[in-house]
């Protein structure tokens, strides 16, 4: 205990500024001094900026822990909180019955071969079953924290990466550490630190999209917007007629770019919060209406967001006021109801704050290191030709590279788990290389049936679509597009195991309840949604395409194979400068 004592005596902020200045001067003589010795030199540049680094880093953490502490502090109306959990809850119930039900088809899960193995039928039945019984347990309010943390764990295991992963895991992260009174609705502000800092994450991930469009060539020419809503199986078939209008393509494409660009820096000033809900507003409904083909979870999940982000401001206060007038017996939830906790506000809440900028800074400095506003982005999938194969690292650069790979890049946790995901939403073949797919079953007469109608000829989801609100087999299509790109495919023609066994899941699900014997093959068909090379309208031109065969399974010996290899599309064609020029190709 003395040692402690005397450990908070000292002046830290004097102490860091030193090292800070002294592994600066060291740095300095690194590189002003021709040392000899190979050895030497790594030993003194990594010791410089690896102080330098630290110092800087509990410099500012000190440095800015009042002002943080006091942005983190705020007051939660805490009936909302109740209608959030319960909806959340049963939102993902939905989600996860209809997943359960396809496990027995071998469609789910698969994504736990980033285990390295490949998961058997029993155990994602029992990782299912324990996610579906902690679901419950949030929606009756039952040892809540253990619940979500359980959410958080089984959730990203059991669910299949989708448009709703990551955003699932922004809320199911930070909703372990909201206490537990407050999903009760009781009046508390413990943990409302959290609420603040999901809404960080949320609002980075939306500006990390913004920014990603905005050096997008595609976004930068306007038909970014244009392009999203002309894939048949997004948007419902009422929107279509939308896409006549070129003026409204155009002008949502950029208001798209601008909201989500000015989300992050509007959320830094609580003042502005209040807009932030408008920017968030505006995406839930995209999400729910726009793009309603790719499930029920998208748009639901950020309206929950929606519901905690409304807790903290006054607007749930003056709504009732509206309504409630006459008697004028609401309580203000504004002022603050219980008292600070300096461990789980100050303490917690700091660690996960600067981690996350932490997460935030790595993505985006590696998003944009090789890159300049006058360069057209480059995706996975795609380079730039402008940019050199390798490119010689200023001092600056390799510094940055050096503390980057060194105290960044091993604290980052798998993609699958962050819980503060800068993405690019949309690469570039997610918009011009989509495909949809049919079953065609023959029986030993060679006669051919259709079981089950997934879409529709131009590309829609099937009013007869299996599962309702549920975007598994728009997920399949995703996956498939993913494979043919892949280099196995490409070289030889040969599926990898995950998208071998999604397409016999397709295959299995569409028999069932059929009888097996009558039937001794199954052949997938596709169509390619090849985009048209510039703005057309309301334009489907794979309407008149031929469906593709594309891959055979003998149902005797479970035995399949791929019959043809899908054309890539033509992205020297399209009407925009960066593709035209060949400055953007792709890679496969």
């Amino acid at each position: 205990m003395k040692f402690i004592n005397q450990w908070k005596t000292y002046n830290w902020k004097a102490i860091l500024i030193y090292v800070a200045i002294a592994s600066a001067m060291l740095q300095l003589l690194y590189i002003v001094c021709d040392f000899q010795h190979p050895v030497f030199r790594r030993f003194i540049n990594k010791i410089s900026l690896s102080f330098f680094f630290i110092s800087t880093l509990l410099l500012t953490v000190i440095l800015t822990y009042k002002r943080i502490s006091s942005w983190l502090s705020v007051s939660v109306n805490p009936q909302l909180m109740v209608i959030t959990r319960k909806g959340y809850a049963i939102l993902c119930l939905f989600s996860a019955v209809q997943h359960f039900s396809l496990i027995k088809y071998g469609l789910e899960p698969y994504n736990l071969l980033l285990l390295g193995r490949e998961v058997p039928s029993t155990e994602s039945y029992l990782l299912s079953f324990f996610y579906i019984i902690s679901l419950l347990m949030l929606l009756v309010g039952y040892r809540i924290r253990l619940a979500w943390i359980l959410i958080f764990v089984l959730g990203g295991l059991v669910i299949p990466f989708s448009l709703e992963i990551f955003l699932k895991n922004i809320f199911n992260f930070y909703a372990i550490f909201i206490s537990v009174d407050l999903w009760k609705g009781k009046k508390t502000n413990e943990g409302s630190w959290a609420i603040v800092l999901m809404c960080l994450s949320a609002s980075v991930l939306m500006t990390a999209a913004g920014l990603h469009k905005l050096l997008g060539p595609v976004w930068q020419e306007g038909l970014g917007f244009y392009y999203s809503l002309n894939i048949s199986f997004f948007p419902d078939r009422y929107l279509w007629n939308l896409l006549d209008y070129k003026g409204l393509m155009y002008f949502f494409n950029w208001s798209t770019i601008i909201i989500e660009v000015i989300a992050l820096p509007l959320f830094l000033f609580k003042r502005a919060w209040s807009l932030v809900i408008w920017c968030f507003l505006g995406l839930a409904l995209f999400l729910t209406f726009a793009m309603s083909g790719i499930g029920i979870m998208g748009g639901p999940i950020v309206f929950c967001m929606i519901l905690l982000f409304l807790s903290l401001t006054n607007i749930p206060v003056k709504l009732s006021r509206f309504f409630f007038k006459k008697n004028n017996k609401v309580e203000d939830f504004t002022k603050p109801k219980a008292k600070y906790s300096v461990l789980s506000s100050v303490g917690v809440g700091m660690v996960i704050f600067w981690y996350t900028i932490l997460s935030c800074s790595h993505d985006l400095y590696r998003d944009y290191r090789l890159k300049k506003l006058n360069n057209p982005a480059q995706f996975g999938n795609f380079k730039n030709t402008q940019l050199p194969k390798t490119v010689p690292q200023n001092a600056i650069t390799y510094r940055l590279s050096y503390i980057d790979r060194v105290f960044i890049a091993p604290i980052q946790p798998y993609k699958f788990w962050k819980f503060t995901w800068s993405i690019s939403l949309f690469n570039y073949h997610h918009l011009f290389d989509r495909l949809y797919f049919k079953v065609i079953f023959t029986d030993y007469d060679n006669k051919q049936v259709e079981i089950i109608n997934y879409f529709d000829e131009d590309g829609a989801i099937s009013e007869n679509h299996p599962l309702i609100g549920n975007e598994r087999f728009i997920l399949s299509c995703f996956r498939m597009m993913d494979a043919v790109r892949s280099e196995p495919f490409l070289s030889s023609s040969t599926l990898n195991l995950p998208m071998e066994k999604e397409l016999q899941g397709i295959v299995m699900y569409s028999l069932d309840n059929q009888n097996r014997n009558r039937y001794k093959s199954a052949t997938i068909y596709v169509k390619q949604m090849h985009q048209p090379f510039k703005y057309e309208g309301n334009s489907k031109p794979w309407k008149q395409e031929p469906w593709i065969e594309f891959y055979i399974l003998n149902l005797k010996d479970k035995k399949g194979k791929i019959v043809n290899k899908l054309s890539t599309y033509e992205y020297e064609k399209l009407e925009i400068e960066a593709f035209k020029k060949k400055i953007i190709v792709p890679n496969f």
